[in-house]
């Protein structure tokens, strides 16, 4: 008969590497013994006189006594034949405690989902801001060409921009000189159509241009 170290009480989720079997194995036994684990928030545990019982009743089943010859030996009396170590799934002692043994993993699982809800929504929200600053470009835009037919529109739209103070983004700028945001980019101040172009700081992923009235200098010129 197998011999064990003397331990106040165990998990149940430790007497299947304590005798090598599995959960079923174990809640087979337990009925078979007719015993009633201690329960601790959402663990269950057996006592050390509940575990000296379990002892017995593996060593002798390692003799290659059958669930009821081991039982018999053991003085136990149930009306029940165990002879597989295997049970229904639908035991109502076995859905109970497979239920608290991994009630705190699914605990911890909701808790890791909830993070992962709140950091979709933190990303959400940045998109959401994201989009609304391409539609609020857009509306600008939309602002300052006042007509695509019109030949001057370019200069009109500059003009807006110059009149009212308002800094145009890369790509804003880009399409009002039906040039690529690119080649702007290698550029830290040009002049085009009378006016003069400074970058300064940033908007989101693009540069910020600030419009101003040339002034005669001799900053570059745009291709």
């Amino acid at each position: 008969m197998a011999s064990f170290a003397q331990i106040d009480r165990i998990a149940l989720s430790g007497l299947q590497s304590r005798y090598g079997i599995g959960r079923t194995a174990v809640y087979t036994r337990i009925q078979a013994l007719q015993i009633e684990p201690l329960r601790k928030g959402n663990k269950a545990f057996v006592t050390s006189k509940q575990l000296k019982l379990l002892d017995e009743l593996h060593g002798l089943l390692e003799l290659g006594n059958s669930m009821s010859e081991a039982l018999e030996k053991m003085g136990c009396q149930t009306t029940q034949e165990f002879d597989t170590e295997q049970r229904s799934t639908k035991s109502p002692l076995s859905s109970k405690l497979f239920t608290e043994q991994y009630s705190e993993q699914s605990l911890a699982k909701g808790e890791e989902s909830s993070a992962l809800v709140t950091s979709l929504a933190a990303l959400m929200q940045e998109v959401t801001r994201t989009q609304e600053q391409m539609r609020q470009e857009q509306r600008q835009m939309a602002d300052l060409y006042r007509s695509t037919s019109d030949p001057l529109a370019p200069q009109r739209a500059l003009e807006d921009a110059y009149q009212h103070g308002w800094q145009l983004s890369t790509s804003q700028l880009a399409q009002i000189l039906g040039l690529s945001p690119k080649n702007l980019g290698r550029y830290q101040s040009f002049e085009r159509f009378g006016f003069t172009f400074t970058k300064g700081g940033r908007q989101g992923q693009q540069a910020t241009w600030t419009v101003t009235k040339e002034d005669g200098g001799t900053e570059k010129e745009a291709p």
